[in-house]
């Protein structure tokens, strides 16, 4: 989203709606790994590149938001600019083109996630034609099936991978919704400074990590307490990896001012690293559940970051597995014991 408060940013944006119509195929820098990002596992490829930025609310224009994979494995993408769900195939470099389907939807900085195979939105805080500042669930083709007008969610929107439960940020604060009972959701949080905007949730759905104006804070999702873990400028999107690796409950930030930072919650007197640049507006970034990448958001197109061998963006609850035999025990325990002394933290970042 922004870095505006809720009122200031509704005022700029009346305002200037007028002036700031969509502009399609505008040409704007290319998101790039950097070195010390390749050395670390990260690479980009193109989702949906061409779609339509507006510059009313940033000189870099304004795309896509909200963006999931439904439970057919195809990609619901939220084009702001021209007031569009569009529907995708999953698969690399496409244009607008391309597109399987398409439907009306006005929401402005829309965040979507996919839980139990349906897929759900933020309302947005502005310009929505049916609810801003809601919880909306949609069909699998990005049509709105129900609006939620109780409940609090205008940002960012992440699943706990351990409940189900959707956490997303709002003015009341963050909120844990359990999509059985929407209606119900609990304040976990309330807001600091102008509010929290994209959400994450760690692999044992104890920590929410939310982008703020000047950083990156830790939430305790029973208490609503918050820790500071970076200082970013402009942070939006956050997401978590899972992963074999060192990079295991790391987090990616996706900035606004084209930026792309990996930071360790474990050693966060290290600092972000800066993985990737010379991107455009990057916004919120959503989980790819087919192949385990990172949708990343920019002015007029959406990527891919993956991040090597081993290393996911996509997180579950764990499967239910019976007990292990008696028999089978020491091979077990051996073989974690294996896996715990081959993983290594980084006791350093270099950024470029």
């Amino acid at each position: 989203m922004g870095r505006l408060g809720a009122g200031g940013r509704r005022l700029v944006l009346a305002c200037g709606v007028a002036a700031g119509m969509a502009t399609a195929g505008a040409a704007h820098a290319q998101l790039t790994v950097t070195p010390a990002g390749a050395a670390d596992g990260f690479a980009l490829n193109n989702f949906v590149t061409g779609l339509p930025s507006d510059a009313t609310y940033d000189p870099q224009g304004a795309g896509p938001f909200g963006v999931t994979v439904n439970n057919a494995g195809q990609v619901v993408l939220d084009s702001y600019a021209n007031s569009t769900n569009y529907l995708f195939n999953d698969v690399s470099n496409q244009t607008v083109a391309n597109a399987i389907g398409s439907t009306l939807f006005k929401g402005f900085t829309s965040a979507y996630a996919t839980v139990g195979g349906t897929v759900w939105g933020s309302g947005g805080s502005l310009f929505s034609n049916t609810a801003a500042d809601t919880l909306i669930k949609f069909n699998p083709d990005g049509t709105v099936n129900t609006v939620y007008s109780t409940v609090d969610v205008s940002n960012g929107l992440w699943v706990n991978p351990v409940n189900g439960h959707l956490i997303g940020s709002g003015y009341s604060g963050l909120v844990d919704i359990d999509p059985a009972n929407p209606a119900a959701y609990r304040v976990i949080g309330t807001n600091i400074a102008d509010g929290v905007d994209g959400v994450a949730v760690s692999a044992d759905g104890t920590t929410a990590y939310g982008a703020t104006p000047t950083g990156i804070t830790a939430y305790d999702l029973t208490t609503g307490a918050g820790t500071v873990i970076a200082t970013i400028a402009d942070p939006d999107g956050v997401g978590v990896i899972s992963s074999s690796n060192a990079l295991d409950g790391d987090i990616v930030v996706n900035t606004n001012d084209g930026n792309v930072y990996l930071i360790d919650p474990t050693n966060i007197s290290a600092g972000p690293l800066l993985v990737a640049d010379n991107g455009s507006r990057g916004d919120y970034v959503s989980q790819d559940s087919n192949d385990g990448s990172l949708f990343l958001t920019q002015s007029d197109s959406v990527l891919k970051l993956s991040c090597g061998l081993g290393c996911s963006f996509a997180q579950a609850p764990p499967p239910v597995t019976p007990a292990p035999e008696p028999a089978s025990l020491t091979v077990i325990g051996s073989a974690l014991l294996g896996l715990g002394l081959m993983r290594r933290r980084r006791g350093f970042y270099v950024s470029e």
